[in-house]
């Protein structure tokens, strides 16, 4: 089975201090795609990348995004960022209902459940969520906390964060409990 893997972007991809989202939605508000090469080189940490080619290698999931980039950025703009970056097979597994619904109240541990309880209720998915300690705070203490992989600021998803992802998603693998969060 398939694996859903919720994706934050800043300080889980995104971790270079002078390479930002603000910048990659001037280049997508300027169309100026092609002309700035060096945002797409550097807007991603390369090892936060190798690390999630590695996680999908071994599980292939579908990926969901619940970084705040989806709040500005189309599907479309998503996608085209994701093949831009070398990061293509992010946009080739993007689930149908590709992003988090927000709530009145946006919090990620909501919005994530929000999700799960509207598209993962029929045939229960294992998952795993890939978010930043900052962003990612409200899931301390939810239901999802054991779910969750709160990468670092400025450190992005490392080797350690990979290796609690695989374990996540692993353990949710080899059991035959339902994964269903209600």
């Amino acid at each position: 089975m398939k694996p859903l893997l919720f994706l934050d972007l800043d300080d889980v991809l995104a971790i270079d201090r002078q390479h930002r989202s603000r910048q990659v939605l001037l280049a997508f508000r300027s169309n100026v795609l092609d002309e700035v090469q060096e945002l797409w080189e550097r807007i991603f940490d390369d090892s936060a990348c190798e690390n999630l080619r590695t996680l999908h290698a071994e599980f292939m999931p579908t990926y969901v995004i619940s970084s705040s980039w989806a709040d500005f950025l189309s599907q479309v703009e998503i996608c085209e960022v994701m093949r831009r970056t070398g990061m293509k097979f992010v946009a080739d597994d993007l689930h149908n209902e590709w992003k988090l619904p927000h709530l009145k109240t946006p919090e990620r541990a909501a919005d994530i459940e929000a999700w799960l309880y509207l598209h993962n209720q029929a045939s229960p998915q294992p998952f795993v969520i890939l978010d930043d300690a900052i962003s990612g705070h409200p899931l301390r203490g939810s239901n999802l906390e054991g779910y969750a992989v709160l990468c670092d600021a400025w450190h992005g998803f490392t080797k350690q964060k990979l290796e609690l992802a695989q374990s996540i998603l692993r353990a949710q693998m080899n059991s035959t409990a339902p994964t269903l969060i209600t």
